[in-house]
């Protein structure tokens, strides 16, 4: 599976298919540790942090038609280093609240990961934009 990310994404277009993976691989866990220290970071100092995310952290929010997408596609539709993170980090501070905000997907999906860790994922369809919910803070 080839996605248009691998054609549109200057790292990795400039990449035959399988450095490009390994390039993307590098690049989500290298996000994935920044991440980590600014969650680490916002957690001290608010109860409460939005994270913000191109594709889904855990396959339980990649769905396709209405269904977990199927597992042979998730490490192309889902990022695990950044999913790790925030496990990771809900377990250390179980009195804070995660929220991950993401699209990517083409079916919507809320899930409840951990009692601190929620997922909301948009649905997407190419090149129209819809706003999917309106949060109060």
């Amino acid at each position: 599976m080839r996605l248009r990310d691998y054609q549109h994404v200057e790292d990795l277009a400039r990449h035959d298919f399988e450095p490009a993976v390994e390039v993307a691989r590098s690049l989500a866990d290298r996000d994935a540790a920044t991440l980590r220290g600014l969650l680490e970071e916002a957690l001290a100092a608010r109860p409460r942090v939005l994270v913000a995310t191109h594709v889904p952290p855990f396959p339980e929010a990649a769905r396709y038609g209405g269904e977990v997408t199927h597992p042979h596609f998730l490490p192309w539709v889902t990022c695990k280093a950044t999913g790790d993170v925030l496990l990771e980090v809900a377990a250390r501070h179980p009195e804070g609240r995660l929220t991950v905000l993401c699209g990517h997907m083409h079916h919507p999906a809320e899930v409840a990961i951990r009692d601190n860790l929620e997922v909301r994922c948009g649905a997407a369809e190419y090149g129209r934009p819809v706003v999917q919910a309106v949060l109060e803070l």
